[in-house]
C-alpha cells in the first residue's frame, strides 16, 4: 500500500510525485479499504472495494474509538481499518486468511509475475542465482551462477 506522506519527508521527492504511480499500480491489483481517520496518514487512492465485515470484537474496538475519538487522538493515536491488497468482493469467509487464501484473493507479486510470464513480458530462467547486475550504456547486464554446475552465465536485457 502507499507510504504515508510523512514517510517522504526524508526522501528527495514527495508523495505527490508518487501518487500517479500508486494509482497505476492500484489499478492493476485488487485493493480494499474504507474512508476513516487513517486517511490522514494513508490516503485512499482510486476506488477501493469495501472491506469484508468485521468480527464482533473488532466492531467493539472501533465503536469505543468512535466514542472517545478526541481523547484518543489527543494522545497521538489514530485508529482505522486496514488497506488491503485483496479481492474483497469475491471473499467467501473461511478463516484461512492468515495461513493462505484457498482462492488466491490476497495479492502476491507472484500473481503479476505469472501473468507477465504468460504474456511473454519477461524471460524467466530457473536454476540461476544473480551474482552481479551492471549497466553497459542502455543495456542491463546480469551475471548469474547456474545452481547445478556453478558456471557463470551472462545475460543482457532492456530492463532488470
Amino acid at each position: 500500500m502507499p507510504f504515508s506522506a510523512a514517510t517522504f519527508k526524508a526522501w528527495p521527492f514527495g508523495f505527490s510525485d508518487m501518487e500517479e504511480h500508486y494509482r497505476t499500480i492500484l489499478g492493476h491489483i485488487p485493493f480494499a479499504g474504507e474512508s476513516d481517520d487513517l486517511e490522514e496518514w494513508f490516503p485512499l487512492i482510486g476506488s477501493p472495494d469495501a472491506l469484508p465485515p468485521l468480527a464482533p470484537r473488532t466492531q467493539m474496538v472501533l465503536a469505543n474509538y468512535d466514542r472517545h475519538r478526541e481523547r484518543v487522538r489527543s494522545t497521538g493515536i489514530t485508529i482505522g481499518r486496514a488497506r488491503l491488497a485483496f479481492a474483497a468482493p469475491q471473499c467467501q469467509p473461511c478463516s484461512l486468511c492468515m495461513t493462505g487464501c484457498p482462492r488466491s484473493l490476497i495479492f502476491s507479486a507472484s500473481h503479476s509475475f505469472d501473468r507477465f510470464r504468460r504474456n511473454g513480458r519477461i524471460d524467466y530462467r530457473s536454476g540461476l542465482l544473480a551474482v552481479r547486475v551492471e549497466q553497459e550504456g542502455d543495456t542491463a547486464v546480469v551475471h548469474a551462477r547456474e545452481l547445478s554446475s556453478g558456471r557463470i552465465q551472462r545475460f543482457t536485457a532492456d530492463r532488470v
